[in-house]
């Protein structure tokens, strides 16, 4: 317990020296603009991808809707076909959804990235 209270003071202690202290080497011009730009466009791509997820699920579910008022027989059909596959829609959704979401939280480097 002690040693969580004498953390924050070295480590605040830590900072106010290396902020006090000239860098050794210069960072470019806009450095920081850079960098904050790329993690808030990074950030934006991620919300698009689970937008672009939400909405195309809702486009699903109601063109299922309007298929099932218009042509009940053809309908039902469409329901029991996906209700036999139900499982292997959630997994494949599910996995896209996971791979997103570390690529997101790892930030792997691409090539086209750099």
């Amino acid at each position: 317990m002690k040693e969580e209270q004498e953390n924050p003071i070295d480590i605040n202690a830590l900072l106010e020296t290396a902020l006090r202290r000239e860098p050794d080497t210069s960072l470019p011009y806009g450095f920081a603009r850079t960098v904050a730009r790329k993690a808030f466009a990074q950030r934006a791509r991620f919300i698009g991808y689970i937008k672009s997820l939400g909405i195309g699920v809702c486009l699903g579910v109601v063109m299922l809707m309007v298929l099932y008022l218009f042509t009940p027989t053809f309908g039902k059909q469409i329901m029991g076909l996906l209700f036999h596959w139900k499982y292997t829609v959630i997994f494949i959704v599910s996995v896209v959804t996971i791979i997103q979401y570390f690529d997101y939280k790892l930030k792997i480097v691409h090539r086209w990235d750099e």
